[in-house]
């Protein structure tokens, strides 16, 4: 019932109340409704201040919650940008890797394009092996010769010394000429040993390359150009001892001709 209702009461259809109240019972039932009114606003201003309050608990969770997020993402971002960074990093690293396969690729390539005419020069290489140790055969072989004339012609200036002896002393310097001619012939001699002995140490050491003619290139070209030098330097030095011994022997042949004139001129006057 309505405090409408209990105040005028319900009318019929004529429109005349059913009943009377009397003005006490209506007085006690507007203060039971104010108090009941105002406990209700007050269960209601309670329940407010429960609800504020979990709506503030609830809102302080959802910062925290908010807050926890975008420490999140701000962790996630960091942890997107090391990624990035390191998967550049690693195709800065990829791009050097293929950089250096193609050049090593180059570098096989042409170390293959090397290797495929190794074998021509290889196959040569004994073949020039034994025309330079037929070469310096031969050299040997005409050296010797060489050593054989200069021998002989010691003993003939051997021979000629001892005949000097026996001339006056006025012939001694002439002799003395000679001693000086043959100790110079003496030290060419004994260099051409030395030159013989490097010759046939380096036939030794050409015996010794042609065995092993199959190892590296490189080594191969260095002993071949270090021949060549030497061979080159022991030419020269023999154009050179050439030189000098037909020097000698024109000195020598001006000298045995002086002093055969001189001697037959000495046997002219006697006789």
């Amino acid at each position: 019932m309505s405090i409408f209702s209990k105040l005028f009461g319900k009318r019929d259809a004529e429109g005349q109340p059913q009943r009377q109240i009397d003005s006490s019972g209506v007085t006690k039932q507007v203060v039971d409704k104010e108090e009941t009114i105002q406990l209700a606003d007050e269960m209601l201003s309670a329940q407010r201040e429960q609800a504020l309050v979990k709506m503030n608990e609830w809102m302080s969770t959802l910062n925290e919650a908010l807050q926890t997020v975008k420490e999140r993402l701000r962790v996630q971002n960091e942890t997107l940008y090391k990624v990035e960074e390191n998967s550049q990093k690693q195709v800065s690293a990829l791009e050097g890797v293929s950089s250096t396969l193609k050049e090593q690729e180059k570098r096989l390539e042409e170390m293959v394009t090397n290797l495929e005419g190794l074998p021509r020069f290889v196959s040569v290489l004994p073949k020039l092996s034994e025309e330079q140790r037929a070469l310096l055969e031969q050299m040997d072989k005409q050296l010797r010769e060489q050593a054989k004339r200069s021998q002989q012609v010691m003993e003939i200036f051997k021979d000629v010394s001892s005949k000097l002896e026996m001339l006056p002393k006025e012939e001694r310097k002439q002799s003395d000429l000679l001693s000086e001619l043959i100790m110079k012939l003496d030290a060419a001699a004994k260099q051409e040993t030395t030159i013989r002995q490097n010759i046939e140490v380096l036939q030794a050491v050409l015996k010794e390359a042609s065995t092993n003619s199959k190892q590296q290139l490189d080594a191969v070209k260095a002993l071949e150009a270090s021949q060549r030098v030497f061979i080159k330097e022991l030419l020269d030095e023999h154009k050179g001892y050439s030189k000098r011994v037909a020097t000698l022997l024109a000195v020598l042949l001006v000298a045995v001709c002086g002093i055969g004139l001189f001697v037959l001129i000495t046997l002219l006057t006697k006789g």
